[in-house]
């Protein structure tokens, strides 16, 4: 049985899934999308999306042959280019494109805080810092690497369990 290489598989669906990520966020944040609680689910379908046609992709190169290590690494592969492309653009959106997407999360997170009765003036005093102090580029790039990295391996074990040929 002949293995295909996985880093080809990797990069290629690795770069559409950090491309519609990053349609995505530009979406969500150009509007008020990126407020919406349900913004995390359609991100969480939008990796597995990407994480099971790569991981598909390898196996239909590969004779229909596929191991659970080898579905592994192609996805988790997908999700790292992925999670690099999206921190990438999070960090220039933050920091180039719309620097003003600080304040408004910022405010968005202040209103949150106000609508919970057991929050008190001091509580979101002594929260304020924290949250200036995340609410940066270098953060958003950290987060959208790690953030989808994390939930691409998450997803690449359940995809490589069901999709293997072992």
């Amino acid at each position: 049985m002949e293995n295909q290489q996985t880093m080809p598989y990797a990069l290629k669906w690795g770069g559409i899934l950090g491309g519609v990520l990053v349609i995505f966020y530009w979406w969500a944040y150009a509007g008020t999308l990126f407020s919406s609680p349900g913004i995390n689910y359609l991100t969480w379908l939008l990796v597995a999306g990407g994480a099971f046609m790569g991981i598909k992709a390898y196996k239909d190169g590969n004779n229909q042959y596929l191991t659970f290590g080898q579905g592994l690494t192609v996805g988790t592969l997908v999700s790292l280019f992925a999670g690099l492309i999206e921190g990438v653009f999070k960090y220039l959106y933050y920091e180039v494109i719309d620097p003003g997407v600080k304040q408004r999360v910022l405010d968005m997170v202040m209103v949150e805080m106000e609508k919970n009765p057991e929050m008190t003036e001091e509580m979101m005093d002594a929260a304020l810092p924290m949250i200036e102090m995340t609410n940066t580029g270098w953060v958003a790039l950290a987060t959208g690497l790690l953030g989808t990295l994390i939930l691409g391996v998450i997803f690449s074990l359940v995809i490589a369990g069901i999709l293997r040929s072992d």
